[in-house]
């Protein structure tokens, strides 16, 4: 289980494990759902 922290500017850090295991790079939409 990774963990993230939302800054005060409302950005939310992806851990660099869960980036690498999707392809996930700068510029990439990520869907939240609910």
């Amino acid at each position: 289980m990774e963990t993230s922290v939302l800054t005060s500017k409302g950005q939310l850090l992806i851990p660099k494990r869960i980036r690498n295991k999707y392809g996930i790079q700068s510029g990439v939409k990520v869907i939240f759902e609910e």
